[in-house]
Formats: C-alpha cells, structure tokens, sequence
C-alpha cells in the first residue's frame, strides 16, 4: 500500500502547481532517522518573484509575478511589489497592501492565511515554518514504537511555504569570491549557481516594514554544499551541532544549527583540504568554536552566501554574551585535554583512532548526557555515514527504509491531507 501511496504522491507532484521539497538536517545527512523532524518547503510554482522585468519569460504567462525591493528592507531581506496579476487560481489575493508605488505582498497577511489548523493536527507558526504537532504525530509514534532503534522518534514536521526568485547577483557574486584554500571547489560553485533561490515569508526583528518583509533563502546551495562534504568535515558539522544544541542554547537560544552551520562554512573556506584528516578532528572543531567565539564578540556573523546580512542582528544580548563566552571556553578547553589525550595513544588506524576519540570528546564535553543520548545516535549515525559516504541522495522518499511501512503511509497522509495551502 505504501507503494501505492507514493506513486499517487507522484503524480499528483507532476501536476500541481505546488512542489514539496525535503530540507534540513535528513537531506543534509547529519542526523539519524526519527531523530529530525521533517523540514520542507513547499514551492508555489504560480507565484515568482523577478530582480529585473528582463527575467519575466513566456513561461510565466498566466502567474503571479513580483519585482523584488531590496531598497526598503534589510540585508537579506526584500519586498514584494505586484508585477503581474496571477489567474483565479492565486491564493494571495487577500495578501495584498497597497502602497505609493503599488500592491505589495504582506508576509504577514499570507502566514495569517496559511496557519490554521486542520482536523489532522494543530499548525504552530515557528518563524516562516508552521509546524504540525499532535493528533498524527501521536499516532506515528505509536506505530513507530516497535521499530528497532534507541531514539525517540520525532515526526514534527515543519512546512515553510517559499516561492522561486530569478535573482542571479548574490550568487555571482558569491561564486566569484576568491578562495585561497579551495574550498568549495570550482565544480561545485558552479553547481551551487544552477541551483534554485527562493523568498520564504520571514522578516527582521526590529526594522521597519516587517509586515511586508521576505527573507531571502539559499536552503538548496547550503545543502549542496553540506552533501559534497567529507567524511571528517561532516563529522566536524554534526559535534558542533549537538554542542549548541546540548551546551550553547542554554545560554542562548539564539544559537541554532543555521548559525553553526555558517560558521562551520567560513572554517572550511579558510582551511586547506588536507587538513581534514580524521586525525584533524578536534583541531578544526576547535576553529569551530573559536571562529564563533570571535563572530560573538563582534556580535556579527555574517551569512556565508549572503554576507552583507548579518545572522546575529540584534539577537545576543550582554548576559547571553557573557554566558556564551564562557561556556566556549570550558568547551575548548575540553577539545584541547582530549586533544593531548588523543596523541599519547600513539600511531593508530583511523577507524581505530576515530572511535573512542569520538566518544571520548562528547562524555567530557556532555557528561551524563552523552551516555544517556548522543552515544547511541551517534554509533547509528557513524554506521550511515560510512555507508553514505560521498553520496549525494537523489530519491528523498526512499531514504527511512528501515522504518515499518506504516510510518512513511501516515506520514504522506499527513502532509497531503492536513498541509495543503489553500
């Protein structure tokens, strides 16, 4: 039956204007199965937004089209002003604010539209995603608990509606950013530019129009650059993940995955590709924490993409910024004990060596917490990435197979019966 399901799923992604696209952590590979909640976006494909008239085609006849502002709105941000009126079909039509230089779409207006709850579960608005919890989610966990796994299954997911942007110049100017250290490679720049960029309805914290502000997303070029990684750099990115997650957001919240997964971009553009050895682990997850203590301290961090937008604008406060501090200390004084710990085991092989080091550096950095938790992800996550390894994926759908047939069915229930935007 599940088969079944997907196949219908299939078809119907080929004719709808809306595409559904999996993001964030499982397509990046760098958590284990039922641990993440779902992160997708769902495309409006009836709806662009354009940087110049010029990049309007025939293709577009018939949809909503919008000339992007970046004038009146922060870096990283855009408004939305009305180009070309879309058919009966356009669901933003209560969305629309009348301004001296025309309609503009109000991001507020559209979420307000698209959050209420439906009878599968109840929606949470969370930034740009709504969230769905409850009712199906209660019931995928109790068809997953016979599942063979120590984690405690997670089928949140979170939906972010987002539409396609023909906006070249980040990008560009992105790619031709010079690299000394040669990462990412030439190859890989030029896929990131073939790949799409999108608005999603978000906007800054204290700054003006926030009602009609978009964030600008380059969700699908951070995930390819993340896929293209090696074993060691996505190991690097998944302890400094679960650092912030464990140790930082306690402090403060405002450290998220997105914050280190920039900061772990920047690391990997300013070092050389041979020192990403397994023996180099510790040394580059302390330039992680190091380079974000320094983004801290300047309470900046730029985008890596984008890096006129600064990712900590007005979100670390001085307690936040004290506690921050000092908590990156202990945690780099941590990586440096097991460091020497690490060379006075002398000369092993690397699947030797990797092994307790791994283990070694989240129980003093965890304590308790690293047995009762990361331990066991973290021996299921090293088995996929050895079986990953170097693998972009390309099927999405078929990435949970070890989970009962039962799951993924309920969960396209719930995401093609109780997700629509409509």
């Amino acid at each position: 039956m599940y088969d079944e399901i997907q196949q219908t799923e299939k078809s119907h992604s080929k004719s709808s204007s809306v595409e559904k696209i999996l993001v964030g952590s499982l397509m990046e590979n760098t958590t284990i199965k039922a641990e993440s909640d779902r992160d997708y976006l769902f495309v409006n494909k009836d709806i662009i937004c354009v940087a110049d008239p010029c990049y309007v085609t025939e293709d577009d006849v018939g949809k909503d089209i919008f000339l992007v502002d970046f004038e009146n709105a922060p870096h990283g941000y855009t408004l939305l002003r009305q180009l070309q009126r879309g058919g009966a079909k356009s669901v933003i039509g209560g969305c629309l604010i009348k301004k001296d230089k025309g309609l503009y779409l109000s991001s507020d207006l559209f979420m307000n539209t698209v959050e209420p709850g439906s009878y599968l579960g109840q929606r949470e608005r969370n930034g740009p995603a709504l969230t769905m919890k409850d009712s199906l989610s209660k019931i995928l966990l109790w068809f997953y608990k016979n599942a063979k796994t120590k984690s405690k299954p997670n089928y949140d997911v979170d939906i972010v509606n987002a539409f396609p942007c023909k906006m070249p110049v980040p990008l560009k100017t992105w790619a031709r950013r010079i690299r000394n250290k040669h990462w990412p490679s030439p190859v890989v720049v030029n896929e990131v530019l073939l790949l799409p960029v999108y608005v999603v309805p978000a906007s800054q914290v204290g700054t003006e129009n926030t009602d009609l502000q978009w964030r600008v997303s380059f969700t699908r070029q951070e995930t390819h650059l993340i896929q293209t990684f090696s074993n060691t750099q996505l190991k690097v990115l998944i302890l400094a993940k679960k650092i912030a997650k464990y140790k930082l957001r306690y402090h403060c919240k405002e450290i998220t995955s997105y914050v280190i997964k920039n900061v772990v971009f920047w690391v990997f553009e300013e070092t050389p590709p041979d020192q990403f050895q397994v023996t180099d682990l510790i040394e580059r997850l302390r330039d992680v924490l190091s380079q974000l203590s320094d983004f801290i301290s300047k309470r900046c961090l730029p985008a890596y993409i984008n890096p006129d937008k600064n990712l900590f604008y007005g979100k670390i406060n001085a307690t936040e910024h004290n506690e921050l501090f000092s908590e990156l200390i202990k945690c780099q004084s941590v990586l440096t004990e097991e460091f020497h710990k690490c060379c006075s085991r002398g000369e092993r092989s690397p699947d030797e060596y990797f092994g307790p080091m791994f283990q070694d550096i989240f129980e003093s950095l965890l304590g308790p917490l690293s047995q009762d938790i990361m331990l066991p992800h973290l021996k299921e996550l090293c088995k996929d990435m050895a079986e990953t390894q170097n693998v972009v994926p390309q099927d999405t759908e078929n990435r949970d197979k070890n989970m009962p047939a039962t799951v993924p069915l309920l969960e396209s229930m719930m995401i093609w019966f109780g997700l629509f935007w409509v």
